[in-house]
């Protein structure tokens, strides 16, 4: 059943010892608050459904645990639309699909199978990456507006490319998120070693 996929997620292997970018979380695509309010707004229009407890801060994830490189080569501050495709409700999580306009960041979503926003989820129960599984395997709505007479999505969004940092706050600016911390050199513990041992008084 979709609860049971739910509660058991999938399986992701963390990044290349060496390679990961400590300092970021993730990388995305965030909003600001009045944008927060229209997709929230928008989607307990839609879907006809109140939001859960939990609300998230409206955000299209790009690549979980990114590469040193893949934070360097991320286009930081660039403004980006988003335009909803279709949503899918759960009692423990709700999101929407969405379609990245821009075809430069759409190639750097890499993280989900299908990108999306999650709006809100029950975190006693669930964590909001879940998304991915309901879309995966629950029902999905497709949302079709039409516009001047010709079929099209769902609300046009915009949104900016950043980084969710260890530190947990969002940076549009690559020099402003935190160092990477440098460890100090760890005191050899086998002291001595190499050094004969001491005789037992007495012993011949």
């Amino acid at each position: 059943s979709i609860q049971r996929v739910l509660r058991a997620g999938n399986f992701s292997r963390p990044p290349p010892r060496g390679l990961a970018c400590k300092e970021a979380i993730y990388t995305g695509i965030f909003t600001d608050d009045a944008t927060e309010r229209k997709v929230r707004e928008y989607f307990m229009k839609i879907s006809g459904r109140p939001l859960l407890c939990d609300l998230t801060n409206v955000h299209c994830t790009l690549k979980y645990q990114p590469l040193k490189s893949e934070v360097e080569q991320l286009p930081f501050g660039k403004k980006v639309k988003l335009r909803v495709i279709a949503y899918a409700v759960h009692k423990l999580v709700q999101t929407l699909m969405v379609e990245i306009v821009d075809e430069e960041v759409r190639e750097l979503a890499v993280t989900a199978a299908f990108t999306h926003i999650t709006i809100s989820f029950n975190r006693k129960r669930i964590g909001p990456q879940f998304s991915n599984e309901l879309l995966m395997y629950g029902q999905v709505v497709p949302v079709i507006e039409t516009v001047d007479g010709v079929a099209d999505g769902g609300l046009l969004i915009e949104g900016t490319v950043g980084v969710f940092a260890s530190d947990m706050n969002v940076y549009f600016d690559r020099e402003k998120m935190p160092k990477p911390s440098i460890q100090p050199a760890k005191k050899g513990k086998n002291k001595g070693k190499g050094k004969g041992k001491k005789g037992k008084k007495g012993q011949k």
